[in-house]
């Protein structure tokens, strides 16, 4: 309720799907969900869970859906600093390390600091934890910091996950 509650401005149903199937090769990291086109779900849905953002839905079946995840390295994710508002792009590195990209040299971001998303890019509502920040370095003369950060999902003891079904409010101009 915490986690959806903060999806300000916007109708927001979930519905619950269990995790019925995992790929977790070299190339890729996704979920195989029990819910599909006949439950409503489609392609570029928010999934996440309690703990934060999971991935979103990137193919739709007729009973099943497949689920990219944030730690996939064809993903990525607007981020902010929870606490200072810096903002930056959460995306896992080939060495499977999550960081964050084009955070400003001079941004104030340090270890323990929670990464929400920022809302742009049109898939993730604003708000939902994403990571944490393991370290955050400058070095040399480069316009982006070095930010380290570890999801907030444990993604191997997932067992369920929920779909955000998420509508726009509203404006008056329509």
């Amino acid at each position: 309720e915490g986690l959806l509650g903060s999806v300000r401005g916007k109708k927001t149903q979930v519905r619950l799907a269990q995790i019925i199937g995992r790929d977790q090769s070299p190339f890729g990291k996704s979920f195989i969900i029990d819910q599909g086109r006949i439950s409503g779900v489609r392609r570029n849905m928010p999934v996440i869970h309690q703990r934060g953002i999971v991935g979103r839905v990137f193919r739709v079946g007729r009973s099943v859906s497949q689920v990219l995840l944030i730690i996939d390295s064809r993903s990525s994710v607007d981020v902010i600093v929870q606490r200072t508002r810096a903002q930056g792009v959460f995306s896992i590195s080939l060495e499977n390390l999550g960081e964050i990209r084009y955070m400003p040299v001079e941004a104030d971001v340090k270890r323990g600091d929670l990464l929400v998303s920022s809302g742009l890019g049109g898939i993730f509502p604003k708000g939902i934890p994403v990571a944490r920040v393991v370290s955050a370095t400058r070095e040399g003369k480069h316009l982006f910091r070095t930010v380290k950060a570890s999801p907030t999902v444990d993604f191997n003891k997932l067992e369920e996950v929920l779909i955000m079904f998420v509508r726009q409010k509203e404006t008056p101009w329509k």
